[in-house]
Protein backbone atom coordinates (compact mmCIF):
# COMPACT_ATOMS: atom_id res chain seq x y z
CA UNK A 1 0.00 0.00 0.00
CA UNK A 2 1.54 3.37 -0.91
CA UNK A 3 1.83 6.42 0.91
CA UNK A 4 -1.31 7.93 -0.69
CA UNK A 5 -3.46 5.18 -0.18
CA UNK A 6 -2.54 5.08 3.59
CA UNK A 7 -3.48 8.71 3.90
CA UNK A 8 -6.93 8.39 1.67
CA UNK A 9 -7.88 5.26 3.93
CA UNK A 10 -7.11 7.82 7.42
CA UNK A 11 -9.50 9.74 5.70
CA UNK A 12 -12.35 7.96 5.22
CA UNK A 13 -12.35 7.12 8.35
CA UNK A 14 -13.83 9.94 9.83
CA UNK A 15 -16.07 11.86 7.03
CA UNK A 16 -18.07 13.63 9.45
CA UNK A 17 -14.78 16.14 9.96
CA UNK A 18 -12.63 15.13 6.39
CA UNK A 19 -12.38 18.43 5.74
CA UNK A 20 -10.70 19.74 8.50
CA UNK A 21 -9.30 16.67 10.15
CA UNK A 22 -6.78 13.98 9.29
CA UNK A 23 -6.39 11.18 10.90
CA UNK A 24 -3.16 11.27 12.90
CA UNK A 25 -1.14 8.31 14.76
CA UNK A 26 0.77 8.20 17.76
CA UNK A 27 1.63 10.90 20.32
CA UNK A 28 4.73 12.30 18.09
CA UNK A 29 2.28 13.06 14.69
CA UNK A 30 -1.08 14.06 16.19
CA UNK A 31 -2.42 17.55 14.68
CA UNK A 32 0.63 19.49 14.10
CA UNK A 33 0.97 23.25 14.21
CA UNK A 34 -1.30 24.38 10.76
CA UNK A 35 -0.98 27.43 8.44
CA UNK A 36 -4.45 26.92 7.45
CA UNK A 37 -7.05 27.30 10.23
CA UNK A 38 -8.04 23.99 11.16
CA UNK A 39 -6.10 21.90 8.33
CA UNK A 40 -3.21 20.15 10.26
CA UNK A 41 -0.68 19.24 7.84
CA UNK A 42 0.12 15.28 8.20
CA UNK A 43 3.33 13.37 8.11
CA UNK A 44 4.03 9.84 8.76
CA UNK A 45 6.96 9.54 11.72
CA UNK A 46 10.10 7.98 10.33
CA UNK A 47 10.39 4.88 10.77
CA UNK A 48 6.86 4.35 12.85
CA UNK A 49 4.17 3.89 9.88
CA UNK A 50 3.61 -0.03 10.60
CA UNK A 51 3.42 -0.12 14.75
CA UNK A 52 1.40 3.24 15.32
CA UNK A 53 -1.21 3.06 17.25
CA UNK A 54 -4.74 3.81 15.91
CA UNK A 55 -6.40 6.81 18.71
CA UNK A 56 -9.54 7.99 18.72
CA UNK A 57 -11.87 10.48 17.03
CA UNK A 58 -12.41 11.89 20.74
CA UNK A 59 -8.86 11.70 20.96
CA UNK A 60 -7.66 13.61 17.74
CA UNK A 61 -10.27 16.37 18.66
CA UNK A 62 -9.03 17.24 22.09
CA UNK A 63 -5.39 17.28 20.46
CA UNK A 64 -6.93 19.96 18.07
CA UNK A 65 -8.71 21.81 21.11
CA UNK A 66 -5.19 21.44 23.05
CA UNK A 67 -3.83 22.92 19.97
CA UNK A 68 -6.11 25.92 20.14
CA UNK A 69 -5.86 26.48 24.18
CA UNK A 70 -2.02 26.27 24.11
CA UNK A 71 -2.06 29.16 21.22
CA UNK A 72 -4.74 31.50 23.63
CA UNK A 73 -2.60 31.34 26.57
CA UNK A 74 0.24 32.56 24.27
CA UNK A 75 -1.84 35.62 23.85
CA UNK A 76 -3.16 35.69 27.01
CA UNK A 77 -0.22 36.02 29.25
CA UNK A 78 -0.24 39.59 28.69
CA UNK A 79 -0.43 41.32 32.26
CA UNK A 80 -2.83 44.29 31.30
CA UNK A 81 -5.37 41.55 30.09
CA UNK A 82 -5.45 40.09 33.99
CA UNK A 83 -5.43 43.13 35.54
CA UNK A 84 -8.63 44.10 32.99
CA UNK A 85 -10.45 40.98 34.20
CA UNK A 86 -9.40 41.56 37.69
CA UNK A 87 -10.79 45.30 37.68
CA UNK A 88 -13.88 43.46 35.89
CA UNK A 89 -14.23 41.05 38.77
CA UNK A 90 -13.78 44.26 41.37
CA UNK A 91 -16.42 46.66 39.17
CA UNK A 92 -18.96 44.00 39.91
CA UNK A 93 -18.14 43.12 43.32
CA UNK A 94 -18.64 46.67 43.98
CA UNK A 95 -21.75 46.84 42.24
CA UNK A 96 -23.54 43.39 43.44
CA UNK A 97 -22.08 43.92 47.25
CA UNK A 98 -24.30 47.37 47.70
CA UNK A 99 -28.04 46.64 48.86
CA UNK A 100 -29.72 43.11 48.63
CA UNK A 101 -32.27 42.73 45.40
CA UNK A 102 -30.18 45.70 43.53
CA UNK A 103 -27.63 44.50 40.76
CA UNK A 104 -28.16 40.81 41.15
CA UNK A 105 -26.51 40.40 37.43
CA UNK A 106 -23.17 41.62 38.89
CA UNK A 107 -23.11 39.94 41.62
CA UNK A 108 -23.73 36.60 39.45
CA UNK A 109 -20.79 37.81 37.14
CA UNK A 110 -18.41 38.27 39.99
CA UNK A 111 -19.17 34.12 40.39
CA UNK A 112 -18.53 33.53 36.90
CA UNK A 113 -15.31 35.77 36.49
CA UNK A 114 -13.57 33.87 39.00
CA UNK A 115 -14.52 30.78 37.69
CA UNK A 116 -13.00 31.96 34.68
CA UNK A 117 -9.80 32.49 36.60
CA UNK A 118 -9.52 29.25 38.25
CA UNK A 119 -10.52 27.05 35.34
CA UNK A 120 -7.61 28.42 33.50
CA UNK A 121 -5.00 28.12 36.19
CA UNK A 122 -5.09 32.06 35.77
CA UNK A 123 -6.58 32.92 38.97
CA UNK A 124 -2.88 32.04 40.84
CA UNK A 125 -0.92 34.68 38.35
CA UNK A 126 -2.79 37.17 40.55
CA UNK A 127 -0.84 38.67 43.67
CA UNK A 128 -1.61 36.76 46.71
CA UNK A 129 -3.17 40.55 48.12
CA UNK A 130 -5.68 40.40 45.33
CA UNK A 131 -6.37 36.57 45.61
CA UNK A 132 -7.16 36.88 49.45
CA UNK A 133 -9.51 40.55 48.38
CA UNK A 134 -11.31 38.09 46.04
CA UNK A 135 -11.77 35.68 48.73
CA UNK A 136 -12.85 37.85 51.30
CA UNK A 137 -15.85 39.07 48.92
CA UNK A 138 -17.40 35.14 48.75
CA UNK A 139 -17.68 35.69 52.69
CA UNK A 140 -20.16 38.67 51.77
CA UNK A 141 -23.72 38.08 52.83
CA UNK A 142 -25.21 40.48 50.30
CA UNK A 143 -23.06 39.64 47.31
CA UNK A 144 -24.16 36.15 47.83
CA UNK A 145 -27.88 36.95 48.37
CA UNK A 146 -27.78 39.19 45.10
CA UNK A 147 -26.20 36.39 43.15
CA UNK A 148 -28.97 33.69 44.30
CA UNK A 149 -31.70 36.76 43.28
CA UNK A 150 -29.96 36.44 40.00
CA UNK A 151 -29.85 32.70 39.67
CA UNK A 152 -33.91 31.88 40.83
CA UNK A 153 -35.13 34.78 38.67
CA UNK A 154 -33.33 33.21 35.57
CA UNK A 155 -34.05 29.55 36.76
CA UNK A 156 -38.19 30.42 37.63
CA UNK A 157 -38.51 32.04 33.83
CA UNK A 158 -37.02 29.25 32.11
CA UNK A 159 -39.23 26.87 33.90
CA UNK A 160 -42.33 27.87 32.82
CA UNK A 161 -43.18 26.97 29.71
CA UNK A 162 -40.80 24.63 26.93
CA UNK A 163 -39.60 27.23 23.82
CA UNK A 164 -40.35 30.59 25.97
CA UNK A 165 -37.07 32.38 27.97
CA UNK A 166 -34.43 30.01 26.87
CA UNK A 167 -32.07 32.14 27.25
CA UNK A 168 -32.44 32.51 30.38
CA UNK A 169 -32.51 29.19 31.06
CA UNK A 170 -28.57 29.11 29.88
CA UNK A 171 -27.98 31.89 32.79
CA UNK A 172 -29.16 29.67 35.02
CA UNK A 173 -26.61 27.24 33.91
CA UNK A 174 -23.75 29.69 33.63
CA UNK A 175 -24.49 30.38 36.90
CA UNK A 176 -25.03 27.39 38.54
CA UNK A 177 -21.73 25.83 37.03
CA UNK A 178 -20.36 28.77 38.17
CA UNK A 179 -21.15 28.43 41.55
CA UNK A 180 -19.86 24.65 41.37
CA UNK A 181 -16.56 26.11 39.81
CA UNK A 182 -16.02 27.88 42.80
CA UNK A 183 -16.53 25.57 45.25
CA UNK A 184 -19.16 28.30 46.46
CA UNK A 185 -22.86 26.49 47.16
CA UNK A 186 -21.83 25.59 50.18
CA UNK A 187 -21.78 28.46 51.27
CA UNK A 188 -25.53 29.49 50.66
CA UNK A 189 -28.35 28.38 53.12
CA UNK A 190 -29.56 24.58 53.12
CA UNK A 191 -33.06 25.84 51.94
CA UNK A 192 -31.31 27.00 49.33
CA UNK A 193 -28.88 24.80 48.48
CA UNK A 194 -31.95 22.64 47.74
CA UNK A 195 -33.73 25.34 45.77
CA UNK A 196 -30.72 25.51 43.76
CA UNK A 197 -30.35 21.23 43.31
CA UNK A 198 -34.02 21.45 41.94
CA UNK A 199 -33.21 23.09 39.02
CA UNK A 200 -30.97 20.66 37.64
CA UNK A 201 -33.67 18.43 37.90
CA UNK A 202 -36.33 20.56 36.28
CA UNK A 203 -37.21 18.86 32.45
CA UNK A 204 -38.73 22.61 30.95
CA UNK A 205 -35.54 24.45 32.02
CA UNK A 206 -33.07 21.51 30.79
CA UNK A 207 -35.36 21.54 27.74
CA UNK A 208 -34.80 25.27 27.73
CA UNK A 209 -31.50 25.51 27.53
CA UNK A 210 -31.03 22.77 25.52
CA UNK A 211 -32.95 24.99 22.81
CA UNK A 212 -30.53 27.70 23.58
CA UNK A 213 -27.85 25.58 22.69
CA UNK A 214 -29.41 24.59 19.80
CA UNK A 215 -29.88 28.22 18.20
CA UNK A 216 -26.00 28.95 19.17
CA UNK A 217 -24.60 26.46 17.71
CA UNK A 218 -26.57 26.95 14.44
CA UNK A 219 -25.92 30.47 14.31
CA UNK A 220 -22.47 29.58 15.28
CA UNK A 221 -21.70 26.91 13.07
CA UNK A 222 -23.15 28.75 9.34
CA UNK A 223 -19.74 30.55 8.29
CA UNK A 224 -16.38 31.03 9.43
CA UNK A 225 -16.04 34.25 10.80
CA UNK A 226 -19.65 34.97 11.19
CA UNK A 227 -21.53 35.37 14.43
CA UNK A 228 -18.38 34.39 16.73
CA UNK A 229 -20.60 35.62 19.48
CA UNK A 230 -23.34 32.97 19.12
CA UNK A 231 -20.17 30.90 19.19
CA UNK A 232 -18.91 32.03 22.31
CA UNK A 233 -22.20 31.77 23.84
CA UNK A 234 -22.71 28.23 22.92
CA UNK A 235 -19.27 27.46 24.23
CA UNK A 236 -20.64 28.62 27.66
CA UNK A 237 -23.76 26.75 27.54
CA UNK A 238 -21.63 23.46 26.69
CA UNK A 239 -19.31 24.06 29.53
CA UNK A 240 -22.32 24.40 31.86
CA UNK A 241 -23.59 21.28 30.63
CA UNK A 242 -20.56 19.41 31.65
CA UNK A 243 -20.19 20.91 34.65
CA UNK A 244 -23.84 20.78 36.51
CA UNK A 245 -23.48 16.96 34.88
CA UNK A 246 -26.72 17.84 33.24
CA UNK A 247 -25.34 16.53 30.01
CA UNK A 248 -25.71 12.80 31.49
CA UNK A 249 -29.51 13.39 32.18
CA UNK A 250 -30.12 14.32 28.11
CA UNK A 251 -31.78 11.58 26.01
CA UNK A 252 -28.85 9.64 24.12
CA UNK A 253 -30.06 11.58 20.60
CA UNK A 254 -29.35 14.66 22.08
CA UNK A 255 -26.04 13.92 24.09
CA UNK A 256 -24.68 12.41 20.47
CA UNK A 257 -26.23 15.79 19.00
CA UNK A 258 -23.72 17.84 21.40
CA UNK A 259 -21.09 16.17 20.82
CA UNK A 260 -21.40 16.95 17.11
CA UNK A 261 -21.16 20.44 18.11
CA UNK A 262 -17.97 19.53 20.10
CA UNK A 263 -16.87 17.85 16.93
CA UNK A 264 -17.72 20.98 14.69
CA UNK A 265 -14.57 23.22 13.51
CA UNK A 266 -16.39 25.71 12.03
CA UNK A 267 -17.98 26.76 15.70
CA UNK A 268 -14.76 25.98 17.21
CA UNK A 269 -12.93 28.09 14.43
CA UNK A 270 -16.02 30.95 15.29
CA UNK A 271 -15.30 30.74 18.97
CA UNK A 272 -11.54 30.91 19.14
CA UNK A 273 -12.01 34.23 16.68
CA UNK A 274 -14.27 35.61 19.56
CA UNK A 275 -11.84 34.72 22.09
CA UNK A 276 -8.49 36.38 19.87
CA UNK A 277 -10.85 39.43 19.88
CA UNK A 278 -11.85 39.61 22.95
CA UNK A 279 -8.13 39.33 24.21
CA UNK A 280 -6.87 42.06 22.05
CA UNK A 281 -9.62 44.41 22.92
CA UNK A 282 -8.93 43.62 26.71
CA UNK A 283 -5.04 43.73 26.62
CA UNK A 284 -5.41 47.69 24.93
CA UNK A 285 -5.37 49.56 27.91
CA UNK A 286 -5.82 49.36 32.10
CA UNK A 287 -9.33 50.11 32.72
CA UNK A 288 -10.52 49.98 29.48
CA UNK A 289 -12.34 47.06 27.77
CA UNK A 290 -12.77 44.86 30.98
CA UNK A 291 -15.28 42.73 29.92
CA UNK A 292 -14.00 41.87 26.49
CA UNK A 293 -10.77 40.93 29.42
CA UNK A 294 -13.66 38.37 31.26
CA UNK A 295 -14.76 37.12 28.13
CA UNK A 296 -11.30 35.86 26.82
CA UNK A 297 -10.97 34.09 30.13
CA UNK A 298 -14.44 33.04 29.79
CA UNK A 299 -13.80 31.24 26.58
CA UNK A 300 -10.68 29.81 27.26
CA UNK A 301 -12.44 27.92 29.93
CA UNK A 302 -14.83 26.20 28.05
CA UNK A 303 -12.04 25.10 25.96
CA UNK A 304 -10.11 23.57 28.88
CA UNK A 305 -13.20 21.94 30.15
CA UNK A 306 -14.29 20.82 27.30
CA UNK A 307 -10.95 19.48 26.13
CA UNK A 308 -10.72 17.71 29.35
CA UNK A 309 -14.00 15.95 28.78
CA UNK A 310 -13.24 14.57 25.59
CA UNK A 311 -9.88 13.62 26.31
CA UNK A 312 -10.91 11.70 29.04
CA UNK A 313 -13.59 10.22 27.31
CA UNK A 314 -11.37 9.24 24.20
CA UNK A 315 -8.88 7.92 26.69
CA UNK A 316 -11.23 5.47 27.74
CA UNK A 317 -12.17 4.23 23.64
CA UNK A 318 -8.41 3.94 23.06
CA UNK A 319 -7.81 1.82 26.24
CA UNK A 320 -10.38 -0.41 25.32
CA UNK A 321 -9.08 -0.25 21.77
CA UNK A 322 -5.11 -1.14 22.48
CA UNK A 323 -6.32 -3.89 25.16
CA UNK A 324 -8.46 -5.72 21.90
CA UNK A 325 -5.98 -4.84 19.76
CA UNK A 326 -3.39 -6.59 22.24
CA UNK A 327 -5.72 -9.59 22.87
CA UNK A 328 -6.12 -10.03 19.08
CA UNK A 329 -2.73 -9.18 17.48
CA UNK A 330 -3.28 -8.48 13.63
CA UNK A 331 0.37 -9.42 12.82
CA UNK A 332 1.35 -13.01 12.04
CA UNK A 333 3.66 -14.74 15.12
CA UNK A 334 6.27 -16.47 12.48
CA UNK A 335 6.48 -20.04 13.59
CA UNK A 336 9.26 -21.04 16.07
CA UNK A 337 12.63 -22.21 15.26
CA UNK A 338 12.43 -25.76 16.01
CA UNK A 339 9.58 -25.95 13.32
CA UNK A 340 11.40 -24.48 10.90
CA UNK A 341 13.84 -27.45 11.90
CA UNK A 342 11.25 -30.19 11.77
CA UNK A 343 11.64 -31.11 15.38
Amino acid sequence: MTEKDKETMIMEQFNDISKYVEKAQGDKARFLESKKGLLPHFEFPRGETQEEKQFSKETLIADMYEERIEKAKEMMENPVLLENTYQYLQDNTTKGSGRRGENTDSASWVFHALSALISTNFFSHLSFEKQNKINSHLENPTLLENAYRELQNSAIQSSEKEGKNITDASLALWTISALISTNSLSRFFPRQQSEIASYLENPILLENAYRDLQYDTTQGSQKERENTDNAHWAFRTLFAFITTGLFSRLSPEKQNEINSYLENPILLENAYRDLQYDTTQGSEKEGKSTSHAYWSFQTLSAFATIKDYLREKGKKIDDENFAKEALNPTEKIPPRPEGRLGK
